[in-house]
């Protein structure tokens, strides 16, 4: 190279870098101009902060609680509310770097900002109450982000990763509840690729072989509405149970019944002859390859939307009636199941203004509080997991328009820009042009005949923000009040249970809920007119009840409607396995109490342990290979267990190990893992294993598998293998780089499908990254009584430290939640008064 050359390069990479050095991200919206109407005593504020950092907030005005309630929630949460602003704009990559580029874009492709910015014009149009206190908490946020830099106290995190706290907007709270929202849709449509790919790898037969649906309901459904209690559910029912499921007319290698003396061997063709994709496409190799590819477009495409839900997301609720009460009063529980991250997914605050007195937990940056209570009423809330999403494949031949049933569709395109952080500069990166449509977004990856992909969701089409409903909801003086509340709360989708200090009770799902004639897991067809929204529910027709005959409510993300109901309403809730243990334990009793209704909340009976165990053991002496001592003690101890999953007990971790190898080793060439349903049903002959060896042999080879990998693992002495060694809470930071902040994972209670949740995550030793994030129970007497416990820390400081909660939490405690004023002297810890 001639040194003109070089010195032209060297000129050019210099202007280059250069360049990227002054490009900056895109400044954030504008802040939004607002003026404070409040004059002199108006403008403060007594800020009581009680033992547990819950501060308690009295005002003369509601713009005042509101406007410092902004301010303590950011100053104790100002990072965490940035982080969460940031997700929902597709803005982690330029402060946190590369590990979020697929973050980002996909949020860049939800385009949550049109629906939050319409929701803004509609506020501002119409000057709304909720608008106003909205502008004073946001004032208050910005109050505490300038006191921030002013004491040059920042959060830990930004010594490592930078903090730039731009003002905080209405619209920023309106994305953030979005984000929200949308995070409770997620596991629908994860469900729905799920099932789409196991629909393409087993072929159509063998799939309802594994997930049937037998009278309208699967096995272990459970329903919240009862036939009878809702003018949509038909007082007779078909029961969804393992009964009515018809034998399989194929052979088998499985006992109908019990397991026989000696099951060796295996008729002929068992397995092979059933029309299984990987069988049929091997004489078809263009299809099988077409199968192959179809898989793994959808992998893509869920590998675009983020990481997975963890197993096991969801939440219990319940609520008794005075009639089942010993001092005949209502009684509420509540355990929201979230990911237990650091910082705390809650923030727990008290209201006391002359419209609020009300104390619960919120979202940091979303004031509405989503479980708590006022003086006359409480409310608690799960994940409904109605089917408020659709994944709809449309033709390759889609261009610029297309027809959805009736529908007129029309596709525009946008390419965004997502900001990489690289050391002290950012790389503006562009990947392709995305879709998208007043629907929803439309993939910007093909399938392999140039399908498209359609994610439609309800909240598109919501035309003001939930936060007036969520007002109205803090406010209520009964139950009627709240219900009126929940009609206008128009995000999807959650149920809350609700009780008054009268005695009544009620359960509303909220959210728009499409209305559809057919439905499926997995991907819904364009071209089927059954399969399209036609409007929403009603509040008449929507998932309630109120006063119901039985005097009880629970759920537990399990499904809403009996069979027989008209409408395909959801497919991705949970078993009933949670819902039917509370119903169980609720019906125990003649009358509740406070205690009573927190053992609930802790039970920790495995119902796999239940059904499972029992025979697997019969199988297993069944095997005539001589025990060795260590497989004799381990025997013994299952056998001996009460079935129940406690931390400091030898038995679930050997029965939780042998259990998910034994469900993997029986559906091996199925490649799929379908659940104790299709274990049963393989135990009763009713279909076939994905195995061609005897069960006997499954059950044992997975038993020494079990010794085996405990033994490398905890040591080879049993009396190590206790539950809390190998299945740990992990207190996980939400940044993924950022581990080491997190604090000593701890031994955990319970299991994928007990009442207290704690799914076991990875190969093992168990990850559990989901808990109770919040438990709290009320009694609704002349004076209330309620106690509460956060999973986390009420401030977000000393990451690596187990804060007190916490560790009242991990030992099962509850601690009293001060609300009346005698309380909260007696739990004062220090009082403040703020001005502005």
């Amino acid at each position: 190279m001639k040194k003109w050359q070089a010195r032209l390069l060297i000129a050019l990479t210099l202007a280059l870098l250069a360049t990227i050095w002054l490009m900056t991200p895109p400044s954030w919206p504008p802040k939004e101009p607002m003026t404070l109407s409040l004059k002199g005593p108006q403008r403060n504020c007594k800020i009581t902060t009680d033992t547990f950092n819950v501060p308690h907030i009295k005002a003369d005005t509601d713009e005042a609680v509101m406007f410092c309630w902004g301010f303590v929630q950011a100053r104790a949460r100002a990072w965490q509310m940035d982080f969460l602003r940031r997700v929902a704009y597709g803005r982690l990559s330029e402060q946190l770097g590369q590990d979020y580029l697929k973050t980002d874009f996909f949020m860049k492709l939800m385009d949550f900002q049109t629906i939050a910015a319409r929701w803004l014009a509609h506020a501002k149009k119409h000057n709304t109450q909720s608008y106003r206190w909205l502008q004073h908490y946001t004032q208050g946020v910005n109050e505490a982000f300038k006191r921030i830099y002013r004491t040059k106290s920042l959060p830990y995190q930004a010594k490592r990763y930078g903090l730039r706290l731009v003002p905080w907007r209405v619209l920023d709270t309106y994305m953030v509840s979005l984000l929200q929202s949308f995070n409770q849709t997620r596991k629908t449509l994860f469900d729905d690729l799920k099932h789409a790919r196991y629909r393409a790898r087993l072929g159509n037969k063998r799939y309802k072989e594994l997930f049937p649906i037998i009278h309208g309901t699967r096995p272990f459904d459970h329903t919240i509405i009862k036939p009878g209690e809702h003018p949509l559910a038909p007082k007779k029912t078909h029961k969804g149970d393992e009964k009515k499921t018809k034998p399989s007319t194929r052979p088998s290698s499985q006992p109908t019944s019990k397991p026989t003396s000696s099951p060796t061997t295996q008729p002929k063709g068992a397995y092979h002859q059933r029309n299984t994709p990987s069988k049929w496409a091997q004489s078809i190799p263009a299809l099988r390859n077409h199968s192959q590819r179809y898989i793994e477009w959808l992998r893509r495409i869920q590998s675009s939307m983020g990481r997975a839900p963890a197993r096991g997301m969801g939440s219990n609720n319940w609520v008794i009636a005075p009639t089942r009460s010993l001092r005949g009063h209502a009684l509420l529980a509540n355990d929201p199941h979230l990911v237990i991250s650091t910082p705390s997914f809650w923030h727990e605050v008290h209201l006391n203004s002359p419209n609020f007195d009300v104390l619960g937990v919120n979202v940091p940056g979303v004031p509405v509080i989503a479980s708590g209570n006022n003086r006359h009423v409480a409310w608690g809330v799960t994940n409904g997991y109605s089917n408020v999403g659709d994944l709809i494949k449309l033709p390759a031949s889609t261009k610029e328009t297309f027809m959805l049933g009736k529908q007129k569709v029309n596709i525009t395109s946008f390419r965004p820009v997502v900001w990489l952080k690289k050391a002290a500069i950012h790389i503006p990166i562009f990947w392709k042009t995305f879709k998208r449509t007043k629907l929803g977004p439309i993939f910007p990856i093909k399938g392999p005949k140039g399908e498209q992909l359609l994610l439609r969701w309800s909240a598109y089409d919501i035309k003001r923000s939930p936060f007036e409903a969520g007002f109205r909801v803090m406010s209520a003086k009964n139950a009627r009040q709240i219900d009126e509340g929940f009609k206008l709360w128009s995000t999807p989708c959650w149920n809350f249970v609700f009780a008054d200090k009268k005695g009544n009770i009620g359960y509303r799902q909220v959210g728009l809920i499409p209305k559809r004639k057919r439905g499926q897991r997995g991907l819904a067809d364009a071209q089927d007119p059954a399969q399209q929204w036609d409007g929403y529910f009603d509040h008449q027709h929507s998932p309630t009840l109120y006063n119901p005959k039985r005097g009880f409510i629970a759920t537990a993300n399990n499904r809403v409607f009996p069979s027989g109901f008209p409408y395909f309403a959801d497919h991705a809730f949970a078993s009933g396995h949670r819902a039917k243990r509370i119903e169980a334990r609720i019906k125990q009793l003649p009358r509740h109490t406070l205690h009573s209704v927190k053992n609930i909340q802790l039970d920790i009976l495995s119902p796999h342990a239940v059904l499972a165990l029992p025979k697997m053991l019969t199988w297993l002496s069944k095997h005539a290979t001589r025990k060795s001592k260590q497989a004799a003690e381990a025997i013994r101890i299952l056998q001996q267990w009460d079935k129940h999953a406690h931390r400091e007990k030898l038995a679930p971790t050997i029965f939780r190990v042998w259990f998910e190898h034994m469900h993997k080793q029986m559906f091996k060439k199925d490649r799929v893992k379908p659940g104790i349903s299709a274990i049963l049903r393989v135990w009763n002959g009713t279909i076939t294993a994905g195995n061609d060896k005897p069960m006997q042999q499954i059950v044992h080879e997975a038993f020494q598998h079990t010794l085996k990998k405990l033994t490398k693992e905890l040591g080879p002495n049993i009396k190590h293998w206790t539950w809390s060694r190998y299945h740990k809470h992990h207190f996980r930071s939400v940044i993924k780089s950022a581990q080491t902040w997190s604090p000593t994972p701890q031994g955990a209670h319970g299991d994928d499908h007990t009442v207290n949740v704690a799914p076991n995550g990875g190969k093992g030793p168990y990850q559990v990254k989901i808990g109770a994030s919040y438990r709290f129970v009320i009694e609704l007497g002349e004076r209330f009584r309620s106690y509460g416990v956060l999973a986390g820390k009420q401030v977000d400081k000393e990451p690596k430290l187990l804060g007190r909660q916490q560790k009242m939490w991990l030992d099962h405690q509850y601690r009293k939640r001060p609300f009346y004023p005698d309380e909260i002297k007696a739990n004062k810890k220090h009082t403040e008064t703020i001005s502005f």
